[in-house]
């Protein structure tokens, strides 16, 4: 994902690198799990904030199941990352999002 979204926009892969190889979670990593639209593919999306902050997503579609892999750089004020889950929030529950195409995205409830 990084080196794919390195065309326009710029993120340190050795920081990422380090953690995947120490199995230690990344600060600015986060997943997102959801309902998909049955279709399977992948979409990475990054963008370079007004402010110089980036935010890359990858999504992971298998048939009814999504998995989106989230770099946010610090600083950036993501507060919609309230619906993704990273192992430091250990009082964090899974959120199911809504991630079929077809239909308004939401939180999904048990």
């Amino acid at each position: 994902m990084i080196l794919e979204g390195k065309g326009n926009v710029q993120i340190e892969v050795t920081p990422v690198a380090d953690a995947i190889k120490n199995n230690r979670p990344h600060p600015e990593v986060y997943l997102q799990f959801g309902r998909s639209d049955g279709t399977v593919g992948r979409l990475v999306k990054c963008i370079k904030l007004e402010t110089g902050h980036v935010l890359a997503c990858l999504f992971y579609r298998v048939g009814a199941f999504t998995v989106n892999v989230i770099f946010a750089q610090a600083g950036g004020g993501w507060e919609s990352l309230s619906a993704t889950w990273h192992p430091r929030r250990s009082s964090d529950r899974f959120v199911i999002t809504d991630f079929r195409w077809d239909e308004p995205i939401g939180e999904l409830s048990d």
